[in-house]
This record gives structure tokens, C-alpha cells and sequence, in this order.
């Protein structure tokens, strides 16, 4: 008699599986960064020809611990996160501690000699004013009128 498995294929494809996703395989992905891990998180707001980026930002102590960069229609945010919490070994960590870079476009270019920047309780404020192009067409009022007949 002959025993003939249906199933032998399955099987086969089974053993290949299990060896190539073993145990260790997941261990590789571990140290890669995750983007998502580090990302700031950034929400912009507008009122007429002014911008605001706000950043979350926690931990900043110093001026110097960050960077910022524009460019037209970009603002880049640079710098490094630390959490020094010396004997204590980590048990959960979401926002991890190192560098991290920003990148936030904008939806229209900005004056570079009109940008305010202020750090308050762990958000980053960057106060941005539109750069007005030929194509933005601005009503100018007048700011006097002088009677010629006097």
C-alpha cells in the first residue's frame, strides 16, 4: 500500500517557516531606531499672515541643547534628549534618550528676520510671519491725507 500525504507540502513549508522566523530572528530588529520612538510631536496654528509651531518638547534645560534652522517654507528642530536617572534600571521607555531631528514643512514661505522663539512649560513656541511674494497681493491703506487747499 502506498502512503501517499496530502499534507506533505504543508508540512514541509511549516519546518521552513518555524526555521526561518526561530526565536532569534526578531532578536536582529531590536537596536534598529524606530522613527516613530523619537519623533516630536508638532501642531501648527495660523492667524492672518502669522504662524505658530508649536513643539512638544520635554526636558529642554538649555539654549543649547537645541538648534533651530529655517528655510522658506522649513523650519528644522535638532538636539538631544536626556534622562539621567542614575541606579535606576529602565523598565519602559517611549521617549528615548539621544539625538533627534525635525523637519516641518510649512505651507508658505516665512520672513527669516521675523521669527520669535520661546521655551514654556516642555513646549517650544516658533512665531513665524508670512513672507509676502508678488503673487500675495496686500491692500496698503493710506496713512494720511492732506488737504491741498489750506
Amino acid at each position: 500500500m502506498n502512503n501517499f500525504d496530502p499534507f506533505q507540502h504543508v508540512k514541509q513549508f511549516q519546518h521552513y517557516f518555524d526555521h526561518f522566523f526561530r526565536e532569534d530572528f526578531w532578536d536582529k530588529f531590536q537596536n534598529l531606531p524606530n522613527n516613530s520612538m523619537n519623533q516630536l510631536k508638532v501642531n501648527l496654528y495660523e492667524s492672518g499672515y502669522e504662524l505658530v509651531c508649536a513643539i512638544i518638547l520635554p526636558g529642554l534645560k538649555s539654549k543649547e541643547d537645541i538648534s533651530i534652522y529655517i528655510d522658506e517654507n522649513v523650519i528644522e528642530v535638532e538636539g538631544q534628549m536626556n534622562f539621567n536617572l542614575n541606579g535606576y534600571r529602565t523598565l519602559q521607555e517611549e521617549a528615548n534618550p539621544g539625538n533627534f531631528k525635525r523637519s516641518i514643512d510649512l505651507p508658505y514661505p516665512i520672513r527669516r528676520d521675523r521669527v520669535e522663539t520661546v521655551y514654556r512649560k516642555g513646549v517650544l513656541y516658533i512665531h513665524c510671519h508670512r513672507l509676502l511674494t508678488q503673487n500675495d497681493r496686500q491692500q496698503i491703506a493710506i496713512q494720511s491725507i492732506e488737504d491741498e487747499d489750506q
